[in-house]
C-alpha cells in the first residue's frame, strides 16, 4: 500500500500529461479558441491568450 501511494504523484502526472496532448492535437486544428473565465479562471484564462499569442509551447 505504501509503494502504491508514493506512485500517485507520478500516475497523476502521466494522466494529466496524456489529457493535454489529447486536448492539443483536438484544438490544434481550430481556427479560433475561446478562453473564457470568472475571477481566477479569468486570470487563468487571459494567462493563456497571452501565451499563445507569444507562440509559448509549455
Amino acid at each position: 500500500m505504501h509503494e502504491a501511494i508514493l506512485k500517485q504523484p507520478e500516475g497523476f502526472a502521466h494522466a494529466v500529461r496524456c489529457v493535454i496532448e489529447q486536448l492539443a492535437t483536438s484544438i490544434s486544428s481550430c481556427e479560433r479558441l475561446f478562453l473564457v473565465g470568472i475571477a481566477t479562471s479569468y486570470s487563468n484564462s487571459h494567462t493563456g491568450e497571452v501565451h499563445s499569442e507569444a507562440g509559448c509551447t509549455s
